[in-house]
């Protein structure tokens, strides 16, 4: 039932009762297949019941630029369109797994931005928000060396799942660090030979994360 989530959003205290029953009324959910583009530009995104969604931008050559993702349990607004306009680019959502969704209509939300202070306040926060870290994407893309975004890759997600052990395909990790999977497949080999991982099929082993560490913070 999406009512716990409805209830997790972080302007839901600050609606009236009938503000509170009008979104409930309007709010419903939607699945997505893995790997299925998002059209957003009749509904926001409330809510990530499950699944894990990420945005990109698509580059003159075809490949996807990754902006930013949006993982299970995620509350609050999304809606890729607004980045769209704002990046003057082509930018899509993707559920890169099965996935979950609340949405709500446009025209509910807007509704609700219009008639409510605290609702307009949290989504100019989340616009600026989401494009501050999509920019910062862009910038990290064109940037910092690919060894240090794999190795920050790498990091990130070992600390955030309290396991040494990743389970990813090198595809998925190039799109990711906005890389191939030719470059990925080279430095990953590149780490093993140094000790830093192992590598079988689609699971990595971490066994040197303080070196990794190091890779990752030049």
């Amino acid at each position: 039932m999406y009512s716990e989530y409805i209830s997790k959003l972080p302007f839901w205290s600050k609606l009236n009762s009938e503000e509170q029953i009008f979104l409930a009324e309007h709010a419903f959910e939607k699945d997505f297949d893995r790997n299925t583009v998002i059209t957003d530009d009749d509904y926001f995104c409330l809510a990530i019941m499950d699944g894990n969604v990420q945005v990109c931008t698509i580059g003159d050559d075809g490949r996807e630029v990754f902006l930013t993702e949006f993982g299970k349990g995620t509350c609050g607004v999304i809606n890729t369109s607004i980045l769209l306009k704002q990046l003057e680019s082509n930018t899509i959502s993707v559920a890169r797994t099965y996935s979950e969704l609340l949405l709500i209509d446009s025209r509910s939300f807007h509704h609700l931005i219009d008639t409510n202070i605290y609702v307009r306040c949290f989504w100019f926060e989340t616009v600026a928000q989401n494009l501050q870290d999509s920019l910062s994407s862009i910038r990290h893309a064109m940037l910092v060396s690919v060894d240090r975004r794999l190795a920050s890759y790498l990091i990130r997600t070992i600390d955030e799942s309290g396991d040494m052990v990743i389970h990813s395909t090198q595809e998925q990790i190039a799109q990711r660090i906005n890389s191939v999977r030719e470059v990925v497949a080279r430095m990953l080999s590149k780490f093993e030979k140094k000790g830093i991982l192992s590598t079988d099929r689609n699971r990595i082993t971490i066994l040197n994360p303080e070196v990794l560490r190091e890779i990752a913070q030049r």
